[in-house]
């Protein structure tokens, strides 16, 4: 699994509000992880796109996509649920 380009399709689909992708890819990324899997490079901006950053690789990215996944998926999961 390449997780830069799930991760990537992961905020897609959010953005898309396709809640049955970002289950998909949510828990996707979420068994990657478990099993020892490294995090996706992340890039933190400013809300204008002005201003990006790249977390250092040394920067266990792990904790927060992991975080992330579950908080997409639980949301993901409410949507289908409230139609």
């Amino acid at each position: 699994m390449d997780p830069n380009e799930t991760w990537n399709q992961l905020l897609e689909a959010y953005y898309d509000s396709d809640s049955e992708r970002v289950i998909e890819l949510s828990e996707a990324m979420l068994r990657w992880l478990r099993r020892g899997g490294f995090g996706p490079g992340l890039v933190v901006g400013s809300p204008d796109g002005s201003t990006l950053v790249e977390m250092a690789s040394s920067f266990d990215t792990r904790a927060i996509s992991e975080s992330v996944a579950r908080n997409l998926l639980a949301d993901a999961n409410k949507r289908i649920s409230a139609r």
